[in-house]
């Protein structure tokens, strides 16, 4: 009778771990990223859409990314597995991050080096650390020049 009382018990957390990412309203923090992030690269962005799954890993899935007033980039789909047990320590890490369907136009660049300038003059530790990064299927988006997907990955 235990048995069958821990069996519904775990099954029942289960189903509650699975159905939680649905629970959640997406849509405010979908509203609030995108604010975040056009705070940060002083350029307009949009968010499709935003979400979060907990099995088989901790994981939150961003789509449909479009930066700059004439979406000089785009991207399909990031993709961030976390490390859950650094949640709580003061830098998190994600284990994989994962960059889909990438499109940058040459009106970006300067946008990009900006970016990368604030990074290298910021001071402390980074609040994230990132393990390994895949990149499929990006594409300089560069007038007059046909230029094939690229895809990379750095551990």
């Amino acid at each position: 009778m235990k048995l069958k009382s821990v069996l519904i018990l775990g099954a029942g957390a289960l189903l509650l771990l699975l159905s939680l990412p649905f629970l959640i309203p997406m849509d405010s923090y979908r509203q609030g990223l995108e604010q975040l992030a056009r705070e940060k690269l002083q350029e307009p962005v949009v968010i499709g859409s935003l979400h979060l799954a907990l099995l088989p890993t901790p994981r939150a899935s961003v789509g449909d990314i479009s930066i700059g007033r004439d979406g000089e980039i785009r991207i399909d789909k990031v993709v961030a597995v976390l490390d859950v047990t650094t949640l709580f320590r003061p830098v998190r890490v994600v284990s994989q991050l994962e960059v889909r369907g990438a499109v940058v136009k040459k009106a970006a660049f300067d946008t990009i080096k900006r970016v990368i300038a604030q990074t290298n003059n910021s001071s402390g530790p980074a609040p994230i650390a990132v393990r390994h990064v895949v990149i499929s299927g990006a594409r300089l988006d560069l007038e007059g020049m046909k230029l094939p997907t690229v895809d990379a990955e750095q551990q």
